[in-house]
């Protein structure tokens, strides 16, 4: 099944019926012939016992009808009201949760089964004689294509895509295998991949309800229930990517400040003018620390990244970073890459890669312009591949998969993304996926249009993650979506499958 093609399935269900030339339903009778769907239904991945439901969904002019009952409205997050000024009001409920709330469980999706329905024959449902308003919208109900009514004296609701989507928030999905399934007022559980192996991502939560628990892991099929992992067996992935990233990462260096600057092995660096603070200046910055780390290419040539980090108030830090080529005895400003290296990463030829993730300002926010790749040469030339491609942003797929040793295809090529804005900050066509040699020569991914489409659409492109696999994963945004768009698979996980129920 194409799973991108749900939505469109939906919306031809939900808006593509004919339209009567007349109102939804005659006023010379407010009742109604409608009937009860002969394909499965179900709210949150939970099927509906249609048969036996007290309550069941209904078919009136081919749109599928959902009692608003208590049950129905609580597990998809309705917020229902009623008075005898405005009638029944719907609008968005729910809320979701985050960090460590500890006993958290959730309440069981309850059916009333009391009833024994067929599928063959018709029912009379009725108008409702009261105002109808959902989410601050006045409903005109006797005009109506598809008007609300009620049945076993409970309303129900149309499935239309603007009172469903539009207004209420929830998503509809549609195959001919599994029905119409509507889902809503689902947690945001699973948090980033922060490790991968063969079988499993691992995935830190964004909720958690046990102290108890560390992380989650997933089934690289995602056919399977995620399971939670312990603290105990969290910690020991913690610290195997830590033992993983202090290999990427350089040596720490000495540095002497004199009276005249800052000193690397006899090598001016910066001035007394560039590590002073004035603490009167605004926001009473202080000097919080100055340190190097060295990075050992050949028995010629190093990288020595320096970092002056400046304190505020409240807790604040803002770095002035400077990255140095030391060749011959020599200490050189590399003036284009003015930040702190994540990873250098050897050539065949006699290069390396240099990249940087991102410079973080106040409050962790990463600085547009500041993820970059540059080119150290044999020779100690140095070309940065924003400028040569004319791209503000690249991100190095892999970058942050710690244990994706070799970021580098077997042709020895990167895969990059591009942010489709020039240096200057223009928007152009570039945003996409592409190959990229040490000659600067591209190669655009076609196959990962769609993949570059919804990340930005999402605002996610830093949150792609390639696995050992050298697949693309990305998560989604509102919901406990994971895809791996490289062998264009998808799994999707709901709240009773990975919290506790009352």
């Amino acid at each position: 099944m194409n799973w991108k093609n749900i939505y469109i399935t939906v919306s031809l269900l939900c808006l593509l019926q004919p339209f009567s030339a007349t109102s939804g339903v005659q006023a010379a009778s407010n009742t109604v012939k409608v009937r009860i769907p002969d394909f499965p239904v179900q709210i949150n991945g939970q099927i509906i016992d249609n048969q036996q439901s007290k309550y069941p969904f209904l078919l009136y002019k081919d749109i599928t009808y959902m009692p608003l009952t208590w049950d129905n409205t609580q597990e998809l997050g309705i917020q229902i009201a009623f008075d005898s000024e405005n009638g029944l009001m719907i609008g968005q409920g729910g809320g979701s949760h985050s960090g460590g709330w500890y006993g958290l469980k959730l309440t069981k999706f309850e059916q009333d089964l009391s009833a024994s329905n067929s599928l063959s024959r018709s029912y009379t449902a009725s108008m409702p004689g009261f105002p109808i308003i959902i989410t601050d919208n006045y409903i005109d109900n006797w005009d109506e294509t598809f008007p609300l009514l009620e049945f076993q004296d409970v309303t129900y609701m149309p499935l239309t895509w603007t009172y469903v989507h539009e207004w209420l928030k929830l998503d509809i999905l549609w195959d001919s295998v599994n029905g119409l399934n509507i889902i809503g007022n689902q947690e945001q559980i699973l948090d980033r991949i922060y490790y991968d192996d063969k079988d499993y991502l691992y995935f830190y939560p964004n909720l958690v309800t046990n102290k108890s628990l560390g992380s989650i892991k997933v089934k690289k099929t995602l056919e399977e229930k995620p399971v939670w992992m312990t603290w105990e067996e969290t910690e020991q992935h913690n610290s195997a990517i830590k033992k993983l990233l202090d290999q990427y990462a350089g040596q720490s260096a000495r540095l002497d400040k004199k009276e005249d600057g800052l000193y690397y092995q006899g090598m001016k660096l910066l001035t007394k003018e560039e590590i002073t603070v004035d603490s009167n200046a605004a926001g009473n910055p202080t000097l919080s620390s100055l340190s190097a780390t060295l990075y050992k290419l050949t028995e010629q040539m190093s990288l020595l990244a320096v970092s002056k980090v400046i304190g505020f108030g409240a807790g604040h830090n803002m770095s002035d970073d400077h990255l140095y080529l030391i060749r011959d005895g020599k200490a050189k400003d590399i003036e284009s890459f003015q930040q702190i290296p994540d990873r250098v990463i050897p050539n065949a030829d006699g290069s390396f890669w240099i990249i940087s993730n991102g410079k973080a300002v106040m409050r962790g926010r990463i600085s547009g312009g500041t993820r970059k790749l540059a080119l150290l040469d044999a020779q100690g030339n140095i070309r940065l591949a924003n400028d040569v491609l004319n791209e503000s942003d690249i991100i190095v797929q892999g970058l942050n998969n710690p244990g994706l040793r070799q970021l580098t295809d077997k042709d020895g090529r990167l895969m990059i993304l591009r942010f489709g804005s020039t240096v200057d900050f223009q928007v152009q066509d570039t945003l996409g996926f592409y190959l990229l040699d040490t000659s600067f020569q591209v190669e655009k991914q076609e196959v990962y249009n769609e993949l570059a489409k919804d990340a930005k659409e999402q605002y996610r492109l830093t949150e792609i993650y390639m696995g050992i696999d050298r697949d693309l994963y990305l998560r989604s945004r509102i919901d406990n979506t994971m895809i791996n768009y490289t062998k264009n698979i998808r799994g999707m996980w709901y709240d009773h499958e990975m919290l506790e129920t009352e």
